[in-house]
């Protein structure tokens, strides 16, 4: 079985970080904790969405959503987005194919992400 961790062996460290970082979730009905895959608010990619958002202001609230949250936009805004105005999001375009993969493989790994929270 494919474990979803070992994909991200692939990504230089300082990439995953400058992307994300592990966070605790808690789910109040198992009390349980779980590592989770959660927006690196100090890297890197903050700074990218924000000049992608300058540039194609389709993605004005988009950005601003993660930044308010601080964290994934999960209420499928983007993908409204594109699906409602196919026109602002080029396919061929680099940083449009960076925002999709990002977002896309971060809901991936959220909802199929079970390890347990640990402190270390």
């Amino acid at each position: 079985m494919f474990n979803i961790g070992c994909m991200y062996l692939n990504l230089e460290s300082d990439l995953f970080l400058q992307i994300w970082n592990f966070c605790e979730l808690r789910n109040l009905k198992k009390n349980k904790a779980y590592k989770s895959l959660c927006l690196n608010n100090d890297g890197k990619y903050v700074q990218f969405l924000r000049d992608l958002s300058e540039r194609n202001s389709d993605l004005k609230e988009y950005y601003e959503s993660i930044i308010a949250n601080g964290d994934w936009e999960s209420m499928g805004l983007l993908q409204d987005r594109m699906f409602n105005h196919p026109e602002n999001y080029d396919l061929n375009d680099s940083s449009i194919q960076v925002l999709i993969t990002i977002h896309f493989l971060t809901q991936n790994d959220q909802q199929k992400r079970k390890d347990p929270w640990t402190e270390n």
